[in-house]
């Protein structure tokens, strides 16, 4: 009890606190993209700089059309009834995406743990970044946790929608669809597919085609040390006082890590059978896809909260069953996870949320290394329930 209201106060401190300054985030620019759009613009091709408007400021437009699309009817309201709806949308979706992944776990978590993790997720520091910035972040985490609830149950479309969803407002968590190619799900596959075209019609293929020509390649105007959770701008604001770490060297480096990163996601989603290790598995590519985004931010590290809540599940079970197998890894995976812990709740301004993903990313492959083959063994979620006949032992 003592928690949540240390919670709840702290996200009311921080919704007022940067309430008070609402002009000062990218709210803002979402604003003027939809201004812009609604007086018949085309946000994607119109270069930086300007104003649209008096005291309205022009930023080159990196977002999806679908993205645009949906915000702008909040840009026809003046700029403070926008933002208040906006972040009320943004903090019961993450509320409702919080409860709902206590509820996916088998089994449900008590009360009592419920109230734990919601807390603990509303204090972290991706949440905070989130209220600041005015982002998307509870809306994305929504829509994947939608998908990962249909991927858990078996109910199919559902989880094509969800990843879908995710991916049209932002690119980064397709890279999820890659756990259902190798788990052979193909019929995920194909509703993601359809779902995902109907979102591109709907939202203009036109204005896809200026995305993806133009709009996409903005991104090169930010700088990368303003970025905090890439491998890329974490190795390039780290590295760059180094003459022979610019440039081309350094996107070779980061290249290596990050198909490292996929690797590891691969290899997990491989070793996965029962229902525990494969939400495990499907969440660490949504952490993949927030580490090898080149324009990712601190509070894209909310969507490491079903990893962070899977992780813990598997984590209690290793515990209780014993880990005499790999007690140093599992032990090395503890302490991995506990300095992510740590971070996500009090992070020093010299640490960005690269350090927070990506040491919950090792301390979930530690933990799932740790696990033997054997207590993996489960029904998992490896191919539809009606092509199990003769699958291998992994997909089965």
């Amino acid at each position: 009890m003592v928690l949540a209201i240390y919670a709840a106060l702290h996200v009311t401190r921080e919704i007022r606190h940067y309430g008070a300054h609402y002009t000062q985030n990218d709210l803002v620019v979402f604003y003027a993209w939809g201004v812009y759009h609604n007086l018949g613009g085309n946000v994607w091709t119109r270069p930086p700089g300007g104003q649209i408007r008096a005291g309205l400021g022009w930023h080159f437009c990196n977002y999806t059309p679908f993205f645009v699309l949906g915000f702008a009817p909040l840009s026809q309201l003046s700029l403070e009834h926008a933002y208040m709806i906006w972040q009320a949308i943004q903090l019961l979706s993450l509320l409702v995406a919080l409860g709902w992944l206590t509820r996916i776990v088998t089994p449900s978590l008590s009360p009592v743990w419920t109230v734990i993790f919601v807390s603990l997720a509303l204090a972290s520091v991706p949440v905070e970044e989130m209220i600041r910035w005015g982002q998307a972040t509870g809306m994305l985490l929504l829509a994947l946790t939608l998908s990962l609830y249909g991927s858990q149950t078996r109910r199919i479309p559902m989880t094509g929608f969800g990843l879908a969803l995710a991916t049209l407002l932002k690119l980064f968590p397709g890279i999820a669809i890659v756990f259902f190619v190798l788990r052979r799900r193909w019929s995920v596959i194909g509703w993601t597919a359809a779902f995902f075209i109907v979102g591109v019609v709907v939202s203009g293929i036109h204005n896809w085609i200026d995305f993806a020509t133009v709009g996409l390649f903005q991104s090169r105007l930010m700088p990368y040390r303003h970025l905090e959770s890439s491998i890329l701008a974490t190795i390039q604001s780290g590295l760059a006082l180094h003459d022979n770490l610019r440039g081309p060297r350094i996107v070779t480096l980061a290249a290596v890590l990050d198909l490292g990163v996929v690797a590891a996601c691969s290899w997990a989603t491989l070793k996965a059978q029962d229902d525990a290790s494969c939400g495990l598995a499907f969440s660490l590519w949504f952490t993949a896809g927030v580490l090898l985004s080149p324009v990712a931010w601190t509070h894209d590290v909310v969507l490491v909260a079903p990893l962070a809540l899977f992780t813990g599940l598997v984590w209690s079970r290793e515990w209780s069953d014993g880990f005499s197998t790999a007690p140093i890894t599992f032990w090395l995976a503890t302490a991995v996870l506990a300095v992510a812990f740590v971070l996500s709740l009090d992070r020093p301004s010299a640490i960005s949320g690269f350090w927070i993903a990506i040491s919950a990313f090792v301390g979930a492959v530690l933990l799932l290394q740790s696990c033997p083959t054997n207590r993996l063994a489960g029904n998992g979620d490896g191919v539809e329930p009606s092509s199990t006949a003769g699958a291998p032992p992994l997909l089965a």
